[in-house]
């Protein structure tokens, strides 16, 4: 059973409140299966224009915004925001703001499969899944989306609204900065610096800092001219 989360001074501590999620898209389907069984779940809000989507997820109700304040009272309940990283973030940034400015307190998300060292910091609306390793020292500020086998190596800050894509390997000191985003698979050197709103594309590995809005590619698969079974041949030989 995941376990869901609310913040304490940086640390976690299992949250007993009734909560929502906000969101309806394929992000929100992957926060809603690790937290389906959940029996502080009680339904999720969207955006007005969208509700007509999908009136109902996993037999909870989807109410618009405009009626958050009736159906789930922010004295009763806390909110989850599962959406993606559009436009680095800022539908969930913009979205976050207002559902505070609600009343509403964000709450975060961290999986049960993930170990937490003696020395962290996770700030409000967070979402951290399966299979993270976060070493002593890590700092993860607010709307930060950290996704399935990433490692965080120790004293790595992630500034304000960071996306981490699955597995992503941060070495120790790194810094990334605010809203930006790192693609499936991509490393990044110790002690390296990315200016905010970062874009690393999948399986780049990055050795130097970076400037604000700079993007950051490795080429991308080559063809190599070789038969693959003489390649698992050779392999086979080598290994065994």
């Amino acid at each position: 059973m995941t376990i869901f989360f609310s913040i304490n001074n940086g640390h976690i501590e299992p949250c007993d409140q009734k909560f929502v999620i906000y969101g309806n898209g394929p992000h929100t389907r992957v926060i809603h299966g690790y937290l389906h069984e959940s029996p502080n779940l009680s339904g999720f809000i969207v955006d007005d224009h969208v509700v007509h989507q999908q009136p109902i997820i996993g037999g909870h109700a989807v109410v618009p915004l405009s009626r958050a304040l009736i159906e789930f009272p922010p004295d009763e309940y806390a909110v989850l925001v599962a959406l993606g990283f559009r436009d680095f973030n800022e539908l969930r940034k913009n979205r976050s703001i207002a559902l505070r400015e609600l009343g509403y307190r964000t709450a975060s998300f961290v999986d049960k499969s993930v170990r937490l060292p003696k020395n962290y910091s996770i700030s409000e609306n967070c979402i951290v899944i399966d299979h993270v390793a976060i070493n002593d020292g890590v700092l993860i500020n607010d709307g930060s989306f950290i996704s399935s086998g990433a490692m965080l190596g120790h004293d790595s800050v992630l500034e304000a609204y960071s996306w981490i894509g699955s597995g992503v390997a941060l070495a120790g000191g790194v810094l990334v900065g605010d809203s930006s985003v790192l693609g499936l698979n991509c490393s990044v050197k110790q002690n390296t610096h990315l200016g905010h709103h970062t874009l690393v594309l999948p399986n780049t590995f990055v050795n130097a800092d970076t400037k604000p809005y700079e993007v950051i590619a490795s080429e991308p698969g080559r063809k190599l001219p070789f038969d693959s079974r003489r390649m698992m041949r050779f392999a086979y030989i080598n290994n065994r």
